[in-house]
């Protein structure tokens, strides 16, 4: 089975449960976010991480 990693970037608005929401897609789609971080402004989020998932 071949591992694949992809870096996740998202920018925009900040809200409640944003990288909440972001973790749950991944996760749903077999994938897994690793060493997720953030960075916020007064209204404004960035989120990067390494997502990894599987490929058959």
């Amino acid at each position: 089975m071949l591992r694949v990693y992809y870096v996740l970037t998202a920018i925009g608005l900040d809200r409640p449960g944003l990288v909440d929401a972001m973790s749950e897609y991944v996760y749903s789609r077999g994938g897994n976010v690793e060493a997720p971080h953030s960075v916020r402004s007064s209204k404004a989020v960035a989120v990067a991480g390494t997502t990894k998932g599987n490929v058959a």
